[in-house]
């Protein structure tokens, strides 16, 4: 984040010049910001939004109701614009993440919510391999808040929730940039200047035994919760004569509440679905960790701003380059020291004209090094002079269809960037479905169908309500039941 930033100097190198040449310049020409902005324009072009197709259980009309309410989802949260930052933060650090969450705040049934994360207060499981991350054992979030916070959410342990007293030790810390908190000082859960206390928040995966309805026509399974004797009631008699129950192993998702040592809760995932909330996208990866385009464009930006830095410092010393003076029959010395650089001034000399020491010329090196720099940052973020809006050196006469050809060369250079992010927005889908299904009733559902479908008459959702309105409450029925 830094480098995007324009903190692109190492403070020791800093410290160094000021130090050794006070006058040196010490110039930032941010050329990976640009690439960051077009990546993310590229995205917000493509505008792509989420559509539900059916599985078994569901047809064509029930996806088509699932696909105006997930969208309805989307629109309240601004998921758009949390996918767009979510994004930034893929293209810069490699890693960005999405999650999901019920809030009770102002609807008793609960309200979906999609929030971006920051990617440096996630703690991954670092032996998942796969990319959607449903390989992870666990995961853990970690947020700051205040004390007093502390205290109105976990009452029974309010002796416990003292800054600087029992939470004081120094049981861990970290930089408090990787905590992704620039008020944080270096404690890993206290933070005794902004009174306030960290709570992690721990997903994990754990085997135990759970009593199953199994569908045996189809082989689906559900945990029998305590809204399952309804959901059974409501089936269709030949869906109850093919239900089995069966008490069998499974892995289940938990979720613990820690702060240092004290353990606040350790419960079953409030969520019906089997994801962890918090969903993680990727940017390139091969073997190791995950990176984005910035860690590779750090050494040619460096290049870059060393090289121009050290070109002005030339030119700066260069400029008044000196004079040869005869010691006797010259100008006067203390003369020149004074006024040699001052434009227009008029120096009397006795016998020999000072002469002026013509100055290094600046090396082609340095306008190479600068020229090289510029485009190993391009080469390697694979967004070339066309996709930038700007014309190529060397292709001045190119054709409109030659520069689309190039533009379509520089997305399909970073293309899985933006393909690796279908694999979380799947993840992210099911369980905004497996939310919707839970949470929002029938009514609820009915109201948000209707508005859409009077608002934008040209819609599909429209045409649906206009074709099938005497059947629209079957079809929500379906909706609020089906497998997408």
């Amino acid at each position: 984040y830094r480098f995007v930033e324009n903190e692109q100097w190492d403070p020791k190198d800093i410290a160094r010049i000021t130090t050794e040449s006070p006058g040196r310049p010490i110039l930032t020409f941010n050329d990976i910001l640009p690439i960051i902005r077009i990546l993310s324009g590229i995205e917000r072009n493509k505008s792509e939004s989420f559509k539900i197709k059916p599985r078994e259980g569901g047809d064509v009309d029930a996806a088509q109701v699932m696909t105006e309410l997930i969208q309805y989802v989307d629109d309240e949260n601004l998921g758009f614009y949390q996918r767009i930052r979510k994004s930034n933060d893929v293209n810069i650090t490699g890693r960005g993440y999405i999650k999901t969450d019920i809030s009770y705040d102002e609807n008793v049934n609960g309200d979906i919510i999609l929030k971006r994360r920051n990617p440096l207060t996630i703690f991954n499981d670092p032996m998942a391999d796969e990319w959607d991350g449903t390989d992870r054992r666990w995961v853990a979030e970690g947020e700051w808040i205040t004390e007093d916070e502390a205290k109105e959410l976990w009452p029974e342990f309010e002796d416990q929730i003292k800054v600087g007293e029992s939470l004081s030790s120094n049981q861990g810390t970290m930089p408090s940039e990787l905590m992704g908190d620039r008020l944080a000082n270096s404690k890993l859960f206290l933070d005794q200047a902004t009174r306030r206390v960290r709570i992690f928040d721990y997903w994990y995966k754990k085997i135990e035994p759970v009593l199953l309805a199994v569908n045996m026509d189809t082989g689906d399974t559900k945990p029998v919760e305590e809204n399952f004797i309804q959901i059974y009631q409501e089936m269709p008699p030949d869906q109850q004569q093919a239900m089995r129950f069966i008490r069998k192993k499974v892995t289940t998702i938990r979720i613990a509440t820690i702060m240092n040592w004290l353990l606040m809760r350790d419960d079953l995932s409030p969520f019906s679905h089997r994801y962890f909330p918090i969903t993680p996208y990727v940017g390139l990866q091969f073997n190791g960790e995950p990176y984005g385009i910035t860690q590779f464009l750090k050494d040619p930006q460096r290049l870059l701003n060393k090289g121009v830095s050290q070109a002005m410092n030339h030119l700066n010393r260069s400029a008044n380059s000196g004079w040869l003076n005869h010691s006797t029959r010259g100008a006067d010395a203390q003369v020149l020291e004074k006024f040699g650089s001052v434009p227009g001034i008029v120096i009397n000399y006795q016998d020999e004209p000072p002469k002026q020491i013509d100055p290094t010329a600046l090396s082609a090196g340095h306008v190479q090094l600068t020229a090289f720099a510029n485009e190993q940052i391009r080469n390697t973020a694979s967004v070339n002079a066309e996709l930038q809006g700007t014309q190529a050196e060397g292709y001045k006469a190119l054709s409109g269809k030659a520069i689309v050809a190039r533009q379509q060369g520089g997305l399909v250079g970073n293309e899985d960037l933006f393909n690796n992010g279908l694999l979380g927005d799947k993840i992210v889908g099911q369980q905004l479905i497996a939310l919707i299904q839970s949470n929002f009733t029938r009514a609820r559902v009915d109201r948000v169908v209707s508005t859409i479908s009077l608002g934008w008459e040209t819609s599909n959702m429209a045409q649906l309500f206009k074709a099938k309105k005497s059947m629209m409450p079957a079809i929500i029925d379906r909706a609020l039941k089906g497998e997408y």
